[in-house]
């Protein structure tokens, strides 16, 4: 004969309840009362017939009124595309610039740990990183401004002459991340 697990002999007693019985499927006070119903089913439960009336219907609860969309302010979006900008064509420069020392000292990661020009490597390719991820801070700010326009065209501000100017640095900045990530693969 098989013996039982006490595991198993433990959790089929914890189903049984505090009657005995197995457990039912009636709600539990923890659960709250039942859904409101309507006044038919209401004079049913409360009468013990079924006999108060109509059949009884379900009440749903009136849906909250929408509070209006106050305006999204995009007054100052122009002002901070204008900033990144001018930061793309910063990162542009230093990019291109960074790229070149990177690729020159590039020569010496076949040599030892302890060198000067290994050293000299590394500090290329962590300014390289910085560039980079100066790159992918000027895209955050991008998406954020595109989400703060969704929200004014959603609040119906006529946003598409800033929302083109996004579109084309949004293009800029993903031109130069992919011309960061095929430097960096490269270089590592």
């Amino acid at each position: 004969m098989r013996r039982f697990s006490p595991a198993l002999l433990l959790v089929a007693t914890a189903c049984a309840g505090d009657g005995g019985g197995w457990p039912t499927l009636a709600r539990r006070p923890i659960e709250g009362p039942p859904p409101v119903l309507s006044e038919t089913r209401k004079c049913a439960a409360a009468t013990g017939t079924a006999s108060c009336g109509s059949p009884a219907t379900v009440v749903t609860p009136p849906a909250a009124p929408q509070a209006p969309t106050p305006p999204v302010a995009v007054d100052d979006v122009a002002a901070k595309l204008a900033v990144i900008d001018r930061d793309l064509t910063d990162a542009a420069a230093r990019l291109a610039a960074q790229r070149a020392a990177a690729t020159a000292a590039a020569t010496a990661r076949g040599t030892a740990t302890d060198t000067p020009a290994w050293a000299k490597a590394q500090l290329e390719l962590t300014a390289l990183d910085r560039v980079g991820n100066q790159i992918g801070d000027i895209r955050e700010r991008l998406d954020a401004i595109a989400g703060t326009l969704a929200a004014a065209s959603a609040g119906g501000t006529d946003i598409a002459a800033l929302l083109l100017a996004t579109g084309r640095l949004i293009a800029r900045a993903t031109v130069m991340q992919g011309d960061y990530d095929t430097t960096a693969a490269a270089l590592r």
